[in-house]
């Protein structure tokens, strides 16, 4: 029951959503079955989990049918029912949501509707609207497509052709058609190519016989992108050209550096040509590059600074906020407190935490506090203080679980508390085999890392080598180990304590 689609529908539903849908429901327009509505009223008297061991399709059916016999099959056909009305509910919110789109779906039953003169009106609003609209973006410039398509449309049933305005009225409105379907699939093509890229960096994956990058090569992405450039005749779409064809070439000639500043430069420039979601893309485009070169050329190379300064900039300019959220995403945040950590810039993190914390949505900053808090005093050797702070932190992300598992358990080993840390290690490992978020690459590295720290700890109360060299071996095969720094210097400590002994 808890697992049934309409019950993973509802979990995503905000406040407003449960109200609104409760309103749809009313409507007859959309339902016209009593029975469903009364369903609908006793399942969110369950909500946020859904899990109460009252919530049984039998409890269910009492409610609405007091005075019938239970048949699960009544109740099955209404949850599916509910749920294609949930569905359609979902629909109908996006449209709604969705201005330029719905405004494109009007515009189409006007036309076919022959309400020539309330076109003209809604489209001289829309018009004016869609000019002075939140930038560019890959909706923006489709939106432009469809209107100018609507409005090619109204002159081919309005206007004679027999005049020379109409016709070059007309051959621009193809053109400008022509050009916003131009942008919009090499903008397309440009992100999925980015997303291949980011796959070949990240995982180490051959893409050179993909289809889509021997296609781009093929067309020779570059040169269109030089022509648009100095050919649209629209000074903000060569702006926006330039910054594409920058972007393109910082991953594609991945190893010429001069791309990457190229890029940084002309789209700090033109950053306020485009939307809030194209500028947290474009943004986050120089922080994967700067994460694809760490990969590459290690840790501690230029690129951590270069970093450092990327994530300022999106700060300070706002580039974080796309159109569903205002709010410093807790992810971003708690990246640049890592590498923040990872430079030793304890004062700088301090100061970042304390002036950006109440961007981050109000139920996530006091976890968040501790969260940070518990990182710095780990790093500074702090473990006692770093315990507390994970106390205290109650955060149900994946992410953020694993994270604060690894801190608890080497916590545990540098405070010498080793019945504790066993005890964690058996809890963790149940983890690791039931969390299905955790990719297969992330999941077989903290494996390895746990496995290895409970050989320290046998190393550490057996005092025998050989539970060193084991460890050493493991260390310097190509097993993927998460922390593999941190447990070289733990293996170190060992020989320097083995040498005292001695």
């Amino acid at each position: 029951m808890k697992n049934h689609q309409i019950i993973n529908i509802l979990k995503t539903f905000s406040d407003e959503d449960f109200n609104y849908f409760r309103d749809y429901l009313r409507s007859p327009f959309f339902n016209r079955s009593k029975q469903l509505l009364n369903m609908y009223e006793v399942i969110v008297n369950f909500r946020p989990q859904f899990n109460s061991k009252n919530f049984t399709k039998k409890n269910i059916h009492n409610k609405i049918f007091p005075t019938f016999e239970y048949k699960e099959t009544t109740v099955s056909t209404l949850l599916v029912n509910l749920s294609y009305l949930a569905q359609d509910y979902l629909m109908y919110s996006n449209v709604r949501s969705n201005y330029l789109k719905s405004q494109d779906f009007l515009f189409d039953e006007l036309l076919k509707r022959k309400l020539y003169k309330l076109f003209e009106k809604n489209a001289a609003e829309f018009e004016r609207i869609l000019n002075d609209n939140r930038g560019v973006d890959v909706d923006n410039i489709l939106s432009k497509f469809y209107f100018e398509t609507d409005k090619y449309n109204y002159n081919v049933i309005n206007k004679t052709f027999v005049e020379k305005q109409t016709h070059n009225e007309n051959i621009e409105l193809i053109t400008n058609r022509g050009k916003h379907l131009i942008f919009y699939f090499i903008i397309q093509m440009i992100k999925q190519n980015l997303g291949l890229y980011t796959y070949k960096f990240n995982y180490d994956v051959d893409i050179e016989n993909n289809f889509l990058i021997k296609f781009s090569k093929n067309v020779y992405f570059k040169k269109i992108l030089e022509y648009l450039c100095n050919n649209t005749g629209d000074s903000e779409y060569s702006k926006v050209a330039r910054t594409y064809k920058h972007l393109f070439l910082m991953f594609s000639d991945f190893e010429n550096e001069k791309h990457y500043y190229d890029f940084k430069e002309v789209f700090l420039k033109n950053s306020r040509l485009f939307s809030y979601d194209e500028k947290q893309f474009l943004s986050s485009s120089l922080v994967q590059y700067c994460l694809a070169k760490n990969r590459v050329i290690g840790l501690d190379s230029k690129y951590n600074k270069e970093l450092l300064e990327i994530y300022e900039l999106i700060v300070k300019n706002e580039y974080y906020k796309f159109s569903f959220s205002d709010n410093l995403p807790v992810g971003l945040f708690r990246n640049i407190v890592i590498l923040g950590l990872r430079l030793k810039k304890y004062k700088w993190i301090d100061d970042f935490i304390n002036n950006n914390r109440r961007k981050l949505h109000a139920e996530q900053r006091k976890n968040m506090y501790y969260y940070c808090h518990s990182k710095i005093y780990f790093e500074r050797g702090m473990y006692r203080k770093a315990l507390d702070n994970f106390s205290k932190i109650q955060l149900s992300s994946s992410t953020f679980k694993v994270d604060i598992k690894n801190m608890i358990l080497r916590t545990y080993y540098e405070l010498n508390l080793t019945e504790y840390a066993r005890s964690f290690i058996d809890s963790y490992r149940h983890f690791l085999r039931n969390d299905k978020t955790l990719s297969v690459e992330r999941r077989s590295a903290y494996r390895s890392f746990v496995n290895i720290v409970q050989n320290l700890l046998d190393a550490k109360n057996s005092n025998k080598k050989s539970h060193v060299t084991y460890i050493e071996k493991r260390l310097n095969d190509k097993e993927n180990i998460a922390f593999r720094e941190w447990l070289y210097e733990k293996v170190s400590e060992l020989k320097q304590e083995y040498k005292a002994v001695v």
